[in-house]
C-alpha cells in the first residue's frame, strides 16, 4: 500500500470525521452499523469468537472475527482496507452481500495485500469493491488461520491516482478475461522462439493445475502453450508464480512462493524437475545469452539469486540485496525481466508502482549488479508481473488491479527505456555455503555437524526472560569482515515445531577471561543477516538454516565470539538455537543466569583474508538435555531416535 495513499485517507478522515470507535459486532445479528462513508474504526478480534470462514484463497481459518454493516444510500467504489497503521495482525477480510453469513459466496475476498507500520509483513488484507445503492454489506474481519489482534479499519472512496514522476512511456493496454478458475495471474516473460508473451496461472478451484499462457498485447487474447500439474517428478504443492524461457532448449523456470522451490519445466517431454531455494520466489528472468537465470525472492530485503543453469541443475553464482531505487519496506519484488542485448534487468516494485532498472555488470555473473534508473508503471493499482521483449524494446506489466485473484485484469505495456549509467556496484553478499564448506576467504572454520552425525543445537537467543547467549573461542591472523554460521529457528508451543524468525542478531567480540569469555563484549555488532533454508532436516522435522552477514573489519583477533538472536515481534516464541561443531577444542560456552560449558564447538566460518584452521579437538557425543519445559537448559539435542513426535509448520506464503 502507497504511503500517499494513506497521507489522503487521513486527510479525507479529518475533513469529515464519520467514525465510532465499536470495535466490531461479534456476528452477524450483532454486527455494527456504519452510519456513514468515509468510515474509520480501530479494536481488535482477540478475546472473540471464531464465526466464519471464507476460502481467499487459504481455507481452514479458526481465528475469531467482527462484523459490521453497511446499507448503501449510493452506488460508490470504496476500499475497505485494513492497510492502516495500527493493523498489528495477520488478517483475512471477506464481505457478504444482503445474506450474512452466505457461506462460500462472498462478495469480496482478500487476505493478503499490505504492510503495516504495526505489522511489517505483506499479509494484511484489503478489498475494492462497488457498493450498490439499497444493498447491505457485511464486513467481516477475520484472520489467516488462528492468528488475531489490533485491526484499523478504514472504508472510503479511494484518492484518484496521479501520474507517478518519471512515468514509463505508454504504448498500449487491454483488459485480460481468464479463463474459469485460472484466476491466479502472477508473472511473464518474452518466448524468443514463439516470438509471444507468456504469462503464469494456477487453478486453486481445480486440481491446482498450473498453466503457461501465450498472450497477445494489446488484444489480450490468451491461449493455453503447457499445463504441467500431473507431469513426472512434480509435487504441485506450492503457488508457482514466476517464469522465465530458456531459449537454448526450449524449456521453461517457474517457482514457488510458498515452498521455496524453483523448478524446471519440459513441456515437450511433460517433466518437471524440483530444486531447492532459499526463499519465496516472486519472479524470474532469463539471460539466455549465458544461461543464466535470475531469481527474485521476496523477503526484507528483498534478494536476487543468480544461477547458471546450462547443465540444467541450477548452480548459483551470487545473492544480492536488493537495493531499491523507490519506496520499499521489504517484499517489494514483483515481476522481472532481462534484456539479452543490454545485460539489463527490469523488476517490477508493488509497493512504489515504479519498474527499476539494474545492470547486470560485465562481465554477467562477476561483478554484481548496479541501480540503473526507474519509471512509473502510471495507471497500474498493483503491479504484480513483469516481462521485458528486447525484440519489440518494450514491456508489459501485468495489473491485479483489486488483488491477485479478482479479475478481469489490466496489461499495460511501455517501451523499455534501457539501462541507464551504472550507479556505483552493489557488493554481494557473501554466498551462504552448505554444511560441510565455508567461503574460500574463510580464516577460521568450525563445521556444522551433519544430520547423521553426533549433533547438538544450543539456544543463543534474548526472546525468553532467560536471554541464552552462547559463545566459543577463536585465533585469526587478520581483519574479520564476515561471519557465517548455522542453526535452527525453533517455535515452542507445548513443544517444538520448525518455525521462522526475522529478526537481527547480535554477534559480539569478548576478551577471555581465564580461559572464558568476559560477558561484557569489547566489540558488539547488530546486524539483519542473510538466511538461507537448506532443506537439509534434523531428526526429520527441524531444517538447518544458514546465517551469513558482513560486518566492519575488526582487528579483534583471538578471544571469543558470541552470536545471539533478537526478539521477532511477529514470532516471538520463536528461537534461535547455534549448531555444534568438533572441528576446535570441543569447548564452549552458553549463558543463561550464569556460564555453562558446552561439550563441543559452534559451527561459524570467520571470513578474511589469510586461513587459519583449528586443530580438531577429540570427537565426543553429547549427552541428551530433557526437553519437556520450553529451552529447559537452553540445549536441544533430537539426535537420539524417537524423542519427539511433531507436525512440521511451514510459514503459508
Amino acid at each position: 500500500m502507497k504511503r500517499s495513499l494513506l497521507i489522503l485517507w487521513v486527510a479525507v478522515m479529518v475533513a469529515c470525521p464519520c467514525w465510532v470507535l465499536a470495535d466490531g459486532g461479534e456476528n452477524c445479528g450483532s454486527a455494527v452499523v456504519i452510519p456513514s462513508l468515509p468510515f474509520s474504526d480501530t479494536g481488535t478480534t482477540s478475546g472473540k469468537t471464531n464465526d466464519y470462514d471464507e476460502v481467499c484463497p487459504y481455507s481452514g481459518s479458526t481465528a475469531p472475527d467482527v462484523v459490521y454493516a453497511y446499507t448503501a444510500s449510493t452506488t460508490n467504489s470504496v476500499s475497505v482496507t485494513l492497510c492502516m497503521p495500527g493493523t498489528a495482525y495477520d488478517s483475512k477480510l471477506y464481505i457478504y452481500a444482503n445474506t450474512c453469513p452466505d457461506t462460500g459466496n462472498p462478495y469480496a475476498c482478500n487476505d493478503d495485500f499490505c504492510t503495516t507500520t504495526a505489522y511489517p509483513y505483506p499479509y494484511v488484507s484489503q478489498v475494492d469493491v462497488s457498493f450498490n445503492a439499497g444493498n447491505t454489506y457485511y464486513i467481516v474481519i477475520d484472520g489467516y488461520g488462528s492468528s488475531s489482534g489490533a485491526f484499523d479499519l478504514f472504508i472510503g472512496v479511494p484518492p484518484t491516482p496521479t501520474p507517478l514522476p518519471g512515468a514509463c512511456t505508454y504504448v498500449s493496454s487491454c483488459t485480460l478475461t481468464p479463463e474459469t478458475n485460472f484466476n491466479y495471474w502472477w508473472d511473464g516473460c518474452w518466448n524468443q522462439t514463439l516470438n509471444t508473451w507468456q504469462f503464469v496461472s494456477q487453478d486453486y478451484a481445480g486440481n491446482n493445475d498450473q498453466r503457461f499462457y501465450n498472450v497477445t498485447v494489446p488484444g489480450c487474447t490468451a491461449t493455453t502453450e503447457c499445463e504441467y500439474d500431473d507431469f513426472s517428478g512434480y509435487t504441485g504443492v506450492g503457488l508457482d508464480r514466476a517464469l522465465a524461457y530458456q531459449m537454448s532448449d526450449g524449456t521453461y523456470w517457474t517457482g514457488s512462493w510458498n515452498d521455496d522451490y524453483i523448478v524446471h519445466v519440459d513441456c515437450v517431454n511433460s517433466t518437471c524437475t524440483q530444486f531447492y531455494n532459499a526463499a519465496g520466489i516472486a519472479a524470474m528472468a532469463m539471460d539466455n545469452t549465458n544461461n543464466h537465470l535470475w531469481v527474485l525472492c521476496n523477503a526484507s530485503p528483498d534478494v536476487f539469486y543468480e544461477y547458471d543453469v546450462s547443465s540444467g541443475t541450477p548452480v548459483q553464482i551470487q545473492m544480492v540485496n536488493v537495493a531499491w531505487q523507490t519506496f520499499s519496506d521489504g517484499y517489494s519484488a514483483a515481476g522481472c525481466g532481462y534484456d539479452d542485448t543490454t545485460n539489463c534487468l527490469y523488476v517490477m516494485n508493488q509497493d512504489s508502482h515504479y519498474v527499476e532498472m539494474f545492470s547486470d555488470l560485465d562481465p554477467p555473473g562477476a561483478g554484481g549488479i548496479a541501480a540503473s534508473g526507474s519509471c512509473g508503471a502510471s495507471g497500474t493499482t498493483l503491479g504484480w508481473g513483469l516481462a521485458e521483449s528486447e525484440s519489440l524494446g518494450t514491456m508489459v506489466v501485468f495489473d491485479a488491479g483489486s488483488g491477485p485473484f479478482v479479475p478481469p485484469f489490466d496489461l499495460f505495456e511501455y517501451d523499455a527505456p534501457g539501462c541507464g549509467s551504472p550507479a556505483p556496484t552493489f557488493t554481494p553478499s557473501p554466498t551462504p555455503q552448505p554444511p560441510g564448506t565455508c567461503p574460500p576467504d574463510t580464516m577460521w572454520q568450525q563445521l556444522q555437524v551433519d544430520e547423521n552425525g553426533s549433533w547438538s543445537f544450543a539456544t543463543s537467543d534474548a526472546s525468553f526472560p532467560q536471554d541464552y547467549r552462547c559463545y566459543d573461542d577463536f585465533t585469526v591472523g587478520a581483519d574479520i569482515t564476515g561471519v557465517n554460521w548455522w542453526g535452527l529457528d525453533l517455535t515452542w508451543a507445548s513443544g517444538w515445531s520448525d518455525g521462522t524468525k526475522d529478526a537481527d542478531f547480535e554477534i559480539g567480540f569478548h576478551n577471555d577471561a581465564s580461559g572464558m569469555p568476559d560477558a561484557t563484549p569489547a566489540i558488539l555488532y547488530t546486524t539483519h543477516p542473510n538466511v538461507v533454508y537448506t532443506g537439509i532436516l534434523y531428526a526429520g522435522a527441524y531444517e538447518l538454516n544458514g546465517y551469513n552477514t558482513t560486518i566492519t573489519a575488526t582487528t579483534f583477533n583471538t578471544g571469543w565470539i558470541s552470536v545471539q538472536g533478537q526478539v521477532d515481534a511477529a514470532n516471538p516464541n520463536t528461537v534461535f538455537l547455534w549448531g555444534n561443531s568438533f572441528d576446535n577444542n570441543s569447548l564452549a560456552y552458553q549463558w543463561n543466569a550464569g556460564l555453562g560449558a558446552l561439550a563441543y564447538d559452534l559451527s561459524m566460518c570467520l571470513i578474511g583474508n589469510t586461513i587459519d584452521t583449528p586443530t580438531p579437538g577429540p570427537t565426543n557425543t553429547p549427552a541428551p538435555i530433557p526437553t519437556t519445559e520450553p529451552l529447559g537448559l537452553g540445549i536441544l539435542i533430537l539426535a537420539l531416535s524417537g524423542l519427539l513426535s511433531l507436525s512440521v509448520f511451514r510459514r503459508k506464503k
